[in-house]
């Protein structure tokens, strides 16, 4: 869950992103990314914060 998005700041240390990932959701990108690793897996990418 993450309601950010990637910025050329993240990297350098986030290993899921790449220049081409700038700009795009950090939980899209991430689920796309793990899917790679293991595409047997179910992931959920949720675009939202937690507020308490």
């Amino acid at each position: 869950m993450d309601l950010d998005h990637i910025d050329v700041s993240n990297l350098n240390r986030q290993f899921l992103f790449q220049k081409q990932h700038v700009g795009k959701p950090k939980a899209l990108v991430a689920r796309e990314t793990a899917l790679t690793f293991n595409p047997d897996v179910d992931i959920e990418a949720h675009l939202d914060d937690i507020s308490s």
